[in-house]
């Protein structure tokens, strides 16, 4: 029947029964209890629309030889799959405490590199128009496969001979290697994930009409903005921060850090202004803490970690730029991260909806610039091209840059890590 008045009045505590079962309750969009019996690599929704089962294709990873696929069915209460009524809303990912995934569907390929250890995926979905989730333990029992660092040996420049694929940053006589223990999102940040940490020192997304909420882009962020975002980030998830400003990793401590108030309390951002002191920001490239992918990093993922010339594509995972972009020939305002394909890494959006700052110091690239950049500058490197360019400017080829403190309604960022 209908449950009346508040819902958090009636016992709603877990319940373990036998075999390691657990019975939880929820409430459905009709008011009305809903139980919930999971257990094993299996959970039962016991609904009144009429049971819902949900089942994991694996609950144990036991080789590190091979990425494994985990795969949520549906079936009702015969045993029968659901083919209507039922939506997939997507899975996440969690290892430990980190939220290190998200997708869309109903499954996730866990890389053989993924660590020994205890993760939970958690799936959402739609059953006759109520929103359900609950979460699987899935356990590998392995060690992760140990990757190659990724070595170009510098013998030629890469793409030497195609003026549109021609690398500036993977030339001849640079060799550079890119740690395998690289971990990047597979999305630019979005405006949800800054929010989080971080306000806008001008303008924001919501005085605009270029692509508003929390799994759009974020934008109007300078590079400042970015590192003042990473290091936040970092110390509230227990790492180590890659950043300094002397001696000091916090920017909360910072000279020059702008401290929100009111509704931004708690919250910080960069300078607005040119600051020759956060121009001296060193980086710790061996925590484990967020940051900001070199330009190196950043290209050598853009190209889906190819860094022969074999198979090389104009845009981050096609030839095809409406495939993976957004564009001026098919935007008028940034989008939702993850709605285009994705490129060979499984990363969204490397090409166009924003550009992405980098870590480097704009320079031009010689046989003996350092993997991480020029050690001075007067401009920072932003990559990937936007919604409001064309799609020359959404080659994986092609190099920009901007003032560090520039906020611009078509710059934005991504964050890589290493591994735990």
């Amino acid at each position: 029947g209908t449950v009346a008045g508040n819902y958090d009045k009636f016992a709603v505590t877990p319940q373990t029964i036998s075999g390691g079962v657990t019975k939880n309750w929820t409430v459905n969009s009709l008011g009305c209890l809903a139980e919930v019996v999971s257990g094993g690599g299996s959970i039962t929704i016991h609904t009144p629309e009429g049971d819902l089962n949900l089942a994991a294709s694996a609950t144990t990873i036991t080789t590190s030889a091979a990425d494994t696929t985990v795969t949520i069915s549906a079936t009702d209460a015969s045993g029968s799959a659901i083919t209507s009524g039922l939506t997939w809303n997507g899975v996440t990912v969690y290892y430990g405490t980190d939220e290190i995934a998200t997708g869309s569907g109903n499954s996730y390929m866990f890389a053989k590199t993924f660590p020994k250890g205890t993760y939970r995926l958690t799936v959402s979905v739609v059953y006759k128009g109520t929103t359900y989730s609950d979460s699987f333990t899935i356990k590998k029992t392995v060690d992760g496969y140990v990757a190659q660092p990724n070595v170009f040996d510098g013998e030629a420049t890469l793409c030497a001979d195609d003026a549109d694929r021609k690398s500036s940053v993977f030339i001849k006589d640079r060799p550079i290697t890119i740690s395998a223990t690289l971990w990047a999102c597979d999305h630019e940040t979005t405006q949800g994930e800054y929010e989080t940490y971080c306000f806008y020192g001008s303008s924001s997304p919501s005085s605009y009409s270029y692509g508003v909420g929390a799994n759009y882009p974020v934008y109007f962020v300078n590079w400042y903005d970015a590192i003042v975002y990473c290091n936040l980030r970092s110390i509230a998830e227990g790492k180590t921060a890659c950043y300094k400003l002397g001696s000091e990793s916090n920017p909360k401590n910072w000279t020059g850090v702008v401290a929100g108030t009111g509704a931004n309390a708690g919250k910080y951002c960069g300078p607005s202004s040119n600051n020759s002191d956060w121009n001296g920001i060193t980086c710790d490239f061996e925590a484990n803490g967020y940051r900001l992918p070199t330009e190196a990093e950043w290209e050598y993922l853009a190209r889906g970690g190819n860094l022969t010339d074999d198979g090389q594509t104009l845009y981050s995972g096609s030839d095809t730029i409406g495939n993976i972009a957004w564009h001026t020939g098919n935007a008028s305002m940034a989008h939702e991260v993850c709605k285009k394909a994705a490129n060979g890494k499984g990363l969204y959006d490397m090409s166009g909806n924003v550009w992405e700052w980098c870590w480097d110091w704009n320079s031009t690239i010689s046989a003996t610039t350092p993997a991480t950049g020029a050690a001075f500058g007067s401009t920072r490197v932003n990559r990937g091209g936007s919604w409001s360019g064309d799609a020359s400017t959404s080659l994986v080829s092609l190099r920009n840059n901007n003032n560090a403190n520039s906020r611009e309604v078509t710059i934005g960022f991504r964050v890589v890590r290493n591994a735990p």
